[in-house]
């Protein structure tokens, strides 16, 4: 019976041995994971990350482009064909001005036109022969630079004088094609306008009506027009606005002016349009400021390429939006902000050695956010250090 406890107790005493030299190769096994999240802290490698931030800003929804609609004469509205916010057409008739000097004013177009197609035509001629001659060595390289340079400034002349001429927008047929050959057409085109008080004004392009503005910054200068309304000679009328895309102009205070480059992507969303994110780009970035007082601004524009017609069911012009740009900043080490203590105006981490030994080591902080700080001296990617756990 003895024998038989002794054997008992000595198979025990083996079992216990086994048992404490499996749990302390267990620990040794483990005991950096253990080290590493154990307590309040845990150990971290630092690594090179690129930090990002995002700036929002506040502009105003507009049209892509705009193209202002003048008065070609000083005159009075009589009558108008469109509506601010219609939808218009090339070549539709927009509105009709009674002019005193209508007469006058086309007359002297016309004649400016036809003199500035006579010697266009003229230079022309010269130009032409002048490269024959050139060619065969009759005139000298300076002589025939000459005479093509005439006939390109008496062509410019021209097409400046034409534009002029349209512009007062007569029931004249092929007005352009008019010439000092054929005295009898101008003749009839002058007789034309014999006692008429009335121009008529067509759009240029495609588009939507807009206000005319002073300024493509600025709806507070936003002018309208109504039936008897006096007008100016080249007075905006109104904008033929492109909605086929927007546009916003954003101000950029000097502390973050060089972050926003032309090219970065920006993203625009709007209260009044909740389901809807437009994607937009920074076309244009100002080199100086718009105004001058102790926060200088600086302007950008931002650029919708594309809006659909779904979009334009919800999104109109002048509806605030606020335009998001997300910034990226240069590769750096960053650590948990609360990984770095400050003692006598310096700071410190602490550093994990690979024979897991700890020490304090001094860095130098750079760029911080609301986690985490830059390291720009002190350590490099691929130590280890000792940072709290986050909490949520």
């Amino acid at each position: 019976m003895i024998k038989h406890r002794r054997t008992y107790l000595f198979l025990a005493i083996i079992i216990l041995i086994i048992l404490w030299g499996s749990a302390g190769y267990y620990f040794y096994k483990n005991k950096d994971k253990t080290t590493a999240t154990s307590g309040a802290t845990q150990i971290i490698t630092v690594q090179t990350t690129t930090p990002t931030q995002t700036m929002y800003y506040n502009g105003t929804i507009r049209a892509l482009s705009m193209m202002p609609v003048t008065s070609p004469s000083d005159g009075i509205v009589q009558s108008m064909n469109f509506n601010y916010g219609d939808t218009i057409t090339k070549g539709q008739l927009l509105l009709s001005l009674s002019s005193s000097n209508a007469q006058t004013n086309f007359q002297t177009a016309l004649t400016a036109y036809l003199q500035a197609k006579s010697q266009e035509e003229t230079s022309r001629a010269a130009a032409e022969s002048d490269i024959l001659l050139y060619q065969q060595g009759v005139i000298s390289r300076n002589e025939y630079e000459s005479a093509q340079s005439t006939h390109y400034f008496n062509h410019l002349n021209m097409l400046q004088a034409g534009a002029a001429l349209t512009r007062l927008n007569y029931d004249t047929s092929n007005i352009l094609n008019l010439s000092l050959d054929n005295l009898d057409a101008v003749k009839k085109a002058f007789d034309l306008t014999k006692g008429t008080q009335y121009l008529k004004i067509y759009s240029p392009q495609d588009g939507v009506a807009l206000f005319a503005s002073q300024s493509s910054s600025s709806s507070d200068s936003s002018q309208t027009i109504n039936v008897g309304s006096s007008v100016k000679q080249d007075q905006v009328l109104l904008n033929i606005g492109d909605l086929s895309g927007a546009s916003l102009t954003i101000k950029i205070d000097q502390i973050n002016i060089n972050n926003i480059k032309a090219g970065q992507a920006a993203t625009v969303t709007g209260a009044a349009f909740p389901n809807i994110t437009l994607k937009g780009t920074i076309s244009t970035v100002a080199t100086q400021a718009s105004t001058s007082n102790d926060n200088p601004q600086f302007e950008a524009t931002v650029v919708i390429s594309n809006l659909t017609a779904n979009d334009l069911e919800t999104i109109r012009v002048g509806m605030t939006a606020t335009v998001a740009v997300v910034v990226t900043g240069s590769p750096q080490l960053m650590v948990p902000i609360n990984a770095v203590t400050a003692k006598d105006g310096k700071y410190y981490v602490t550093k994990v050695a690979p024979n897991r030994k700890q020490t304090q080591v001094e860095v130098t902080t750079g760029s911080t956010n609301a986690t985490s700080v830059a390291i720009t001296s002190g350590l490099a990617a691929g130590d280890q250090i000792v940072a709290p756990h986050s909490t949520t």
